[in-house]
């Protein structure tokens, strides 16, 4: 990916703009077109349409309901229990969309594989934690380096 599209897709990741067909999300989830339809109609899921009679678009948010839900109803739950279930965990799903937001999308690439920092260590500061992806190998290291200061950090906020 060039620079340029990885900071495109990065910027819409962060400002969740990123959009997705009923093709796409059918593909995506193993869910059909039909039951999909089914489940907005019902007030499970949400689209966004930008005009009437145009496509339904779906968020990435959404394609993570919609494959939740599936598992669930995979593992003998009704549509009902599962999207209750799901409602329940909204807070782990919000936790995880803002540690991609901060941290996997800070993704550096090399010829060995793909490195990211995903932030200071709790009870030492002084250190951020990095993964490292090998593709050579296909393991994953973990390792301690010194902090360093976000943005967001600089400007008076912590992630």
């Amino acid at each position: 990916m060039s620079a340029e599209r990885g900071s495109l897709f990065k910027k819409m990741v962060e400002e969740n703009s990123l959009r997705i067909s009923l093709k796409e999300l059918s593909t995506a989830s193993g869910v059909s077109g039909r039951q999909l339809r089914y489940w907005e109609e019902k007030g499970f899921i949400k689209s966004e349409q930008s005009q009437a009679g145009k496509a339904h678009k779906y968020t990435l948010q959404t394609m993570f309901k919609v494959i939740s839900i599936k598992d669930l109803l995979d593992q003998g739950y009704t549509l009902a229990k599962a999207t209750e279930i799901i409602g329940q965990h909204q807070h782990v799903r919000h936790a995880i969309r803002q540690f991609v937001r901060d941290n996997l999308l800070k993704i550096q690439e090399d010829n060995d594989g793909v490195q990211m920092n995903i932030g200071q260590l709790t009870d030492h500061p002084e250190y951020d934690v990095e993964v490292q992806i090998t593709t050579s190998q296909e393991n994953v290291n973990l390792r301690l380096v010194p902090h360093r200061q976000r943005k967001s950090e600089k400007n008076g906020h912590k992630n």
